[in-house]
């Protein structure tokens, strides 16, 4: 007689990967119809570029480092080197895609798949990995998989204020002082009188 695996823990590899299929099916449908919709330039808002740099060098490092432990995962099992090459690549992807077309859209798939990301990493440091060899195991909390953590809640936090305050996230600051009072002062002195 065979030992078998719970009912759920059967399918939690297949609820793992179904997921993963609807996710980024959605992505995708959200990716083209965002370039599908090319507003007015007058009525187009984009983001601060600073603030999505950040956004995608925090991702684009958070994706290089899902990507060099791909091998390391991948001899625990395929599965986990499977998720990580998954993650890493999409991280990877995405940043480039919001230095290409910025977009508050695009910032708020971002900042869901990082929650995502992170939801399963902290269920994996709680409660234990849901599937694969070490099921049910909890993961120690490592330097690395800490660092990258973090640098996915910086990428998260910046992103939202981008998309929930876009407006002085863009807006660029009124110079302030004796310097800028006496220009704004030359420009009006330069302007025509009105009749």
């Amino acid at each position: 007689m065979t030992a078998t695996a719970p009912v759920g823990a059967q399918h939690a590899g297949h609820l793992l990967v179904g997921t993963g299929f609807v996710l980024v099916a959605l992505c995708a449908v959200a990716l083209v119809e965002h370039l599908k919709a090319r507003p007015k330039k007058a009525a187009r808002r984009r983001p601060a570029r600073l603030g999505m740099l950040s956004v995608a060098a925090t991702g684009a490092a958070a994706g290089g480092i899902h990507l060099a432990v791909v091998p390391s995962h991948w001899a625990q099992a395929e599965i986990y080197g499977a998720f990580f090459a998954l993650v890493g690549t999409t991280q990877v992807v995405w940043s480039l895609l919001l230095l290409v077309r910025p977009s508050r859209p695009l910032l708020g798939l971002n900042v869901a798949a990082n929650l995502g990301v992170l939801l399963v990493w902290l269920d994996s440091r709680t409660i234990g990995l849901p599937l694969g060899p070490a099921a049910g195991l909890r993961e120690p909390i490592g330097l690395l998989d800490l660092a990258c953590a973090v640098i996915e809640v910086a990428g998260v936090v910046i992103a939202l204020r981008l998309i929930l305050r876009p407006e002085r996230a863009s807006a660029s600051p009124r110079p302030a002082g004796p310097t800028a009072a006496a220009a704004r002062s030359r420009r009006r002195a330069t302007l025509p009188a009105a009749r």
